[in-house]
């Protein structure tokens, strides 16, 4: 028996100091790139605020259209019908940065984070805002995996055209667009002088300055819980990013399939329930969190510590088949809500 489950907003919990005057405080949410997105606004005036509001909502349905991996018309899939056809295909600015910048991630991450593995995503039931579930045939998966597709294979001209070696390479950004969007998001603050803000995509969360003269506490998900297991202080710059098995998935035969797939074997990972990255003030610190903790999420139990502290993360939490387990930089700053939880504490 399959279990269909729709799109499930990725959700962190926001906790507000006793103290916040809600006078000073300017929030709004929408629904863009499939997901809840809040923006707040600390310690400035509602007209300053709602106008540092309205462009970051814009640029985030702008990017949301520009970069949707199925829906049209958008400039990705665009590009994936150009790569498909063997045609070349003249990318917008933001298109070549976006392009460049994940190359530089997966190579990084020795491939496991591939976000040219678009066909694998859709054979799976992914692409689509109401995906009917369906667990593809091994030969489906040996047939997409045998063609390796990378973001290797592809190369752009000093005109902006891009062309691809590899005709099965299809761009899939779920793991990049909302980090993306997030370090847009603090320029645009900047550029209307907002000192407080905290930004929230689904989970993917950025911070800018205080609230109130205190930082911004950030709940974790408990993967199997509607609620938070622990919460973090989230200082200016910083930014938080959970990969977790509990957004777009699907249980059959009491198995569950997420839409985090393994481009070396072609299957969501299964025991790891989530992983969260925070990283600390520096410069594309929304998209180092969204994409590294793709690689984290999909790395094996045995290995991803290692592998974090390869990425130079530091500060990190997993939830594996209802164990947690948290780096002890990350622990140290952390108020569990849950005193039955027990966390293990690595490096």
């Amino acid at each position: 028996m399959i279990k269909r489950v729709w799109l499930c907003p990725f959700f962190v919990l926001l906790f507000f100091l006793a103290s916040c005057d809600s006078n000073h405080v300017t929030e709004r949410q929408s629904f863009v790139f499939g997901t809840l997105v809040e923006v707040i606004v600390s310690n400035a005036t509602k007209e300053q605020a709602n106008w540092a509001i309205d462009e970051v909502m814009h640029d985030f349905d702008r990017l949301n259209r520009q970069f949707h991996p199925w829906e049209k018309p958008s400039e990705l899939v665009s590009l994936n019908e150009h790569i498909a056809a063997g045609k070349p295909f003249k990318a917008s600015s933001d298109m070549v940065f976006m392009i460049k910048d994940m190359q530089y991630y997966e190579k990084l991450t020795k491939g496991l984070f591939n976000t040219a593995i678009g066909l694998l995503i859709d054979l799976w039931g992914f692409h689509s805002s109401s995906f009917v579930p369906c667990v593809p045939s091994a030969k489906s998966i040996r047939f997409l995996l045998s063609k390796k597709p990378s973001l290797g294979d592809l190369s752009i001209d000093d005109r902006g055209y891009v062309r691809s070696s590899n005709r099965f390479v299809s761009l899939d950004d779920g793991g990049y667009a909302k980090g993306l969007a997030l370090d847009r998001a603090i320029d645009i603050m900047k550029h209307h002088n907002i000192k407080n803000a905290l930004i929230n995509i689904g989970g993917n969360v950025i911070a800018i300055g205080k609230n109130n003269g205190n930082n911004w506490l950030i709940g974790i998900r408990d993967p199997r819980l509607a609620r938070a297991f622990a919460i973090i202080p989230l200082r200016d710059g910083e930014s938080i990013g959970t990969s977790g098995n509990y957004h777009r998935y699907f249980d059959y035969k009491g198995v569950r399939y997420c839409h985090i797939i393994n481009p070396f074997l072609g299957y969501p990972p299964l025991g790891v329930e989530s992983v969260t990255v925070l990283i600390e003030r520096r410069t594309h610190s929304g998209v180092r969190s969204d994409v590294l903790s793709k690689p984290l999420f999909l790395s094996d139990s045995s290995s991803w510590i290692e592998l974090a502290k390869s990425l130079d993360v530091k500060l990190a939490a997993r939830v594996f088949e209802g164990k947690y387990e948290m780096t002890s930089s990350l622990a140290k700053r952390a108020v569990f809500i849950d005193p039955k939880i027990t966390i293990v504490k690595l490096f």
